[in-house]
């Protein structure tokens, strides 16, 4: 039992920067004020945070998920919402390759003299 103990130690030790990160990617700070800041608009942020913010997000409700069944077990639907995650990050992958191969095409294209 130690073992699954530590495991799950890891995973929401995992959690802390991950949530940082989305923080810290979501607000920026506010002139002349030291600790507050401002939520950003999602059309402020850039496709690529938009992208890594999701991504994270989607990591974070993979380990709730995870902590959820460590608690509760097994839960009448468990299997329809680990299908949802796991497509969740499955689709994000792919969003990411896609957005990817889109911004790298033009320069590829220049390069080759297409």
């Amino acid at each position: 039992m130690l073992i699954d103990d530590v495991i799950l130690f890891v995973l929401f030790s995992w959690v802390v920067p991950l949530g940082l990160f989305i923080f810290y990617q979501v607000t920026t700070a506010v002139p002349f004020a030291r600790w507050r800041r401002r939520l950003l608009r999602v059309r402020e942020m850039q496709p690529i945070t938009r992208i890594l913010v999701s991504q994270k997000a989607a990591l974070i409700l993979v380990v709730a998920f995870i902590a959820a069944v460590r608690f509760l077990g097994d839960f009448p639907g468990r299997e329809w919402v680990a299908f949802g995650l796991y497509t969740l990050l499955v689709t994000l992958a792919w969003v990411v390759f896609i957005y990817q191969r889109r911004v790298q095409l033009p320069q590829e294209h220049r390069i080759r003299g297409r």
